[in-house]
């Protein structure tokens, strides 16, 4: 019978997921986790941070006396009426679904926070006195957008604020991505364009 291949998946993830459960522990009110800072867009390294995340959350102050509100922080740049589905979404629903009697007894809360447009919004219970988890898909690096919803936190008077980004892009990727679309942008000109000519 021939030998079973065996990924190493699993034990990478474990192993950044107590990394992680560490930083978690020690940080300060008002800290934003950066751990999980890419210098690529390797998408196998993206569902490493997102298992390493999911794996660490599940843990975090389980069985702790007081409340824990984990809130989907909407992505930098997405203006939406209302909050929308992101890896973060389906990350959470997964950590409500895996501690369903803590949440049914109003021990873990999962809020929003998006901007409508106009200012950043929070949807949900009230923060005062709260331990809060900020959890967000991405955020360039150096970028002041978790400062400014920490604020908002701190407005409603959470007692206690954490955020986690499942991708930190590095100014190096930054720069890529905006050589590429600068690059695209030359490329596409004396391109006729219509209101029916789609254009990536």
């Amino acid at each position: 019978m021939a030998d079973v291949l065996r990924s190493d998946y699993e034990e990478i993830v474990e192993d950044v997921s107590i990394q992680l459960q560490s930083q978690l522990n020690a940080a300060e009110s008002g800290t934003i986790i950066d751990l999980f800072q890419s210098d690529t867009l390797d998408p196998a390294q993206n569902l490493l941070f997102f298992g390493a995340a999911e794996r660490a959350l599940l843990d975090y102050r389980k069985g702790h006396n007081k409340k824990t509100v984990f809130v989907r922080v909407q992505p930098e740049g997405l203006s939406t009426a209302e909050p929308v589905a992101t890896p973060v979404s389906a990350l959470l629903d997964r950590l409500i679904l895996r501690r369903m009697d803590e949440f049914m007894h109003d021990k873990v809360f999962v809020e929003d926070i998006y901007y409508d447009g106009e200012q950043i919004v929070y949807s949900g219970a009230g923060l005062k006195n709260r331990h809060v988890v900020l959890v967000i898909d991405s955020i360039d690096e150096g970028s002041p957008y978790l400062s400014e919803v920490m604020s908002l936190c701190e407005e409603m008077k959470a007692k206690f604020i954490v955020a986690l980004p499942l991708v930190i892009w590095s100014q190096a990727v930054q720069e890529r991505l905006a050589a590429e679309l600068n690059e695209d942008g030359d490329n596409q000109q004396g391109i006729e364009i219509n209101e029916n000519t789609p254009v990536s």
